[in-house]
């Protein structure tokens, strides 16, 4: 062989029992031995000893079909004399290569959710914000008055979505429940006193019914219920406005 050749390589070798009769065609490593200049084998992959020299390349082996055999050893061997990972390595960095592979999806189908997540809550805090900056609006006790202001802004000192919801000048009215716009504000305050028709409760006494009465005079009707009272002190001050006309009308 020449020198190129000079590789070790698995070849087909004959072994011999103890009496010396043949055992079998086996697998050997041939391998150059440069202190001798010569090539030479060594003992059957299975451990069995040996004859020295190889047989002819294509001679059938009958050390095979079970583990422990020559050719169960072949690709063992084979792949030490190629450089090449063992099976056993190749197998795990499959192994670590198909962890990596599921870890590799977890992670994004976690970013992927933990990104729903966020956009998820993202929504539900506008809406939130959205839910807690709404208009609440006010309209003016007034009868017929459209005017009305946005108390929810009010409170909350922000500027109201649309100018016409301001609360600038309008006036709380406690005994009604309810606010009078800045047209109609004079019926009940005058400047820092109160106006000429802001009313006060009459209560009764031990479940008796309550009166609305006004300063200019006039009463409600005796009632349980205190909107029935407001809405006859409303009829009350567009009369008392009409017949006076101090007080802007509705439009």
């Amino acid at each position: 062989m020449t020198t190129p050749d000079r590789q070790r390589r698995i070849v087909p070798v004959a072994c011999v029992t103890r009496e010396g009769a043949p055992d079998g065609v086996h697998l050997s490593l041939l391998s150059w031995l440069p202190q001798w200049e010569a090539w030479a084998t060594g003992p059957a992959l299975c451990g069995r000893s040996a004859e020295q020299g190889a047989l002819p390349e294509g001679t059938p082996v009958t050390c095979t079909g079970f583990d422990g055999s020559c050719e169960s050893y072949r690709d063992s061997y084979q792949r030490a004399i190629d450089g090449r990972p063992t099976a056993h390595e190749e197998e795990v960095t499959q192994l670590r290569a198909e962890v990596d592979r599921h870890v590799n999806a977890n992670l994004a189908a976690a970013e992927r959710a933990q990104r729903e997540i966020e956009s998820l809550r993202a929504e539900v805090e506008a809406v939130h914000q959205a839910r807690l900056n709404e208009p609440i609006l006010r309209h003016c006790l007034y009868p017929g008055c459209l005017r009305e202001f946005d108390v929810n802004a009010a409170l909350c000192g922000r500027t109201p979505e649309r100018p016409a919801w301001s609360s600038e000048g309008w006036v709380q009215v406690k005994q009604l429940d309810g606010h009078m716009c800045p047209t109609h504000r004079d019926v009940v305050v005058t400047g820092g006193a109160p106006g000429p028709h802001l009313p006060a409760w009459d209560y009764g006494r031990d479940g008796a019914p309550s009166h609305l009465r006004c300063p200019c005079g006039w009463a409600s009707p005796p009632v349980r219920w205190r909107r029935y009272a407001t809405e006859a002190w409303k009829e009350h001050i567009l009369t008392a406005v009409e017949a006076t006309d101090t007080v802007d009308r509705p439009v």
